[in-house]
């Protein structure tokens, strides 16, 4: 196993900047994401399934992070 294999995909979200820097990241491959899908259905040249893939896979860790975060700062607040 490579060090890179061991290491976490994503820093943990430790403050309100870092989370509005990810949710912002998670739109712009969204975006990107909609644009390869139009590609696809155009049948366009550039059209490339392993970028689709691997968008898409970005965009679920993107929601993982915002979702972990949330659950945390909701955890915290319930805890006080």
């Amino acid at each position: 196993m490579s060090a890179l294999a061991s290491t976490p995909a994503y820093p943990l979200v430790t403050n309100s900047t870092s989370l509005a820097l990810t949710r912002r990241n998670l739109e712009r491959l969204r975006k990107a994401l909609r644009r390869e899908k139009a590609r696809a259905r155009i049948m366009h040249w550039t059209y490339d399934l392993s970028r689709q893939l691997a968008l898409e896979e970005s965009v679920r860790r993107h929601e993982a992070v915002i979702a972990d975060a949330i659950a945390a700062d909701l955890s915290l607040e319930v805890a006080a």
